[in-house]
């Protein structure tokens, strides 16, 4: 669910940087809830573009909207731009040239919103790029054992938001040491190629790509951890809610798949240790039209068991704390899928983080009653929250990384493998 981070999510702006040796305007320590912020990026990026006389990004972004299916989100962008080259155009001649997208600006202001949802998800076209969405990401967890038996698992999230905004987030976890680094990193839409017909996708040098007819390669690097996988596929995609549509809290919709069993082989570093490893990763893909502004946050979980049943459930929760649009999709083990509305959690314990302060469930009582199903989910280390820094206050927070999960189904016990992320839970006084 991001991914929730999830997604989850609109951007909240908080600094302007340049990413490496990338040119344009990057986004740092960020993340998405509100429309505004994003809003003001595009405004203070083209504006300021336009004004040196430049038309990169312009285009860019131009083409960009073009795709979208519903323009009104960037109107007051668009009204801005064509003010601002009308007055450039008319007082300096070495701006007429900028004057040429005048008609096609006008054009999108006119444009009205198409009514083309819900679609059918059709593969492997649907892995690729959305472009007449506003928002769309694609991530990767993964549990992982190195050739002494330590264990590992990592997340990788690629989002996009418009056609300018391109970050990631990128989280290790050595489950053996007790240890956990992350990495969120803003890339620049010049350095971002993205395909529009199959999972492939590279934001600088990381990158999600396919090797040869089964594989795909995952490859993300930060200061003190990194990975580079191959993945094969074992199981046919879960579409989440049944048919890969889902309501996002009451603010819109959003395409939604999993593809729940990888098998995953490479090479993982994490501080001093650089070892091959080996197991498995699951991977999930959104794309739509919404906002999170109306939602506190979300529980989410996505688990397979040792039956080879695998799970996608997640529940938002709204700022009372009642459970909003849950939703619990089940994959059996001959690729057939069921989907309940009806989910129960409830917090085992409660941990509060030394770096925020915000105040986490530590564990759940998860419960399908029309399943005749009760699961009890653990974290296997305690601290996995990927927080802002000092200067960046206003960056949604959340905890995510591998659980233990044990239960019970129609009186069958139970146990497998499990990722568990959290979000929008409050902070509390010192």
């Amino acid at each position: 669910m991001k991914k929730c981070v999830l997604i989850s999510f609109v951007l909240i702006i908080i600094s302007i940087s340049m990413a490496g040796a990338d040119t344009g305007p990057t986004i740092g320590r960020g993340y998405f809830g509100s429309p505004k912020p994003i809003q003001e990026f595009y405004d203070q990026e083209l504006l300021k573009e336009i004004r040196n006389g430049e038309d990169n990004l312009l285009d860019r972004f131009l083409e960009g909207i073009n795709c979208l299916d519903d323009t009104d989100f960037f109107k007051p962008t668009l009204k801005k731009v064509q003010e601002v080259i009308r007055w450039k155009a008319l007082h300096r001649e070495d701006f007429r040239k900028l004057a040429s997208r005048l008609p096609q600006i006008e054009n999108l202001l006119a444009r009205f919103p198409k009514k083309t949802d819900p679609k059918t998800i059709e593969f492997p076209r649907d892995g690729g790029r959305h472009l007449d969405k506003l928002v769309e990401w694609w991530y990767w967890n993964g549990h992982l054992f190195d050739e002494e038996k330590r264990e590992y698992s990592f997340e990788a999230c690629f989002f996009r938001f418009g056609p300018l905004i391109h970050f990631a987030h990128f989280a290790v976890t050595d489950v053996t040491g007790k240890r956990f680094l992350f990495e969120r990193t803003f890339f620049s839409p010049l350095s971002c190629v993205l395909s529009e017909n199959r999972l492939e996708l590279k934001y600088g040098d990381w990158e999600i790509v396919p090797v040869g007819q089964d594989f795909i390669s995952i490859k993300a690097q930060a200061k003190d951890i990194a990975i580079q996988l191959l993945a094969r596929s074992e199981k046919p995609p879960l579409l989440v809610n049944q048919n890969g549509y889902v309501k996002m809290g009451v603010d819109g919709y959003s395409y939604y798949y999993s593809q729940p069993r990888w098998q995953t082989t490479g090479a993982l570093r994490f501080k001093e240790r650089a070892v091959k490893v080996a197991g498995q990763s699951w991977f999930d893909h959104q794309w739509g039209n919404f906002f999170l502004s109306t939602v506190l946050g979300w529980d989410w979980f996505c688990f397979k068991l040792t039956d080879n049943i695998h799970y996608n459930i997640f529940s938002f929760h709204s700022l009372t704390g009642a459970q909003v649009n849950p939703v619990a999709t089940i994959q059996y083990a001959n690729g057939t899928q069921e989907t309940t509305r009806i989910v129960k959690l409830e917090p085992i314990n409660w941990w509060t983080s030394p770096h925020t302060r915000r105040k986490y469930p530590s564990g759940y009582v998860l419960t399908l009653p029309e399943k005749n199903s009760v699961f009890t989910v653990k974290p296997k280390v305690i601290d996995q929250e990927l927080f802002a820094d000092p200067f960046s206050p206003d960056f949604i927070d959340y905890w995510e990384g591998p659980c233990t999960i044990e239960g019970n189904v129609a009186g069958k016990p139970v146990q497998g493998q499990c990722f568990n992320e959290i979000c929008g839970y409050p902070k509390v006084a010192p």
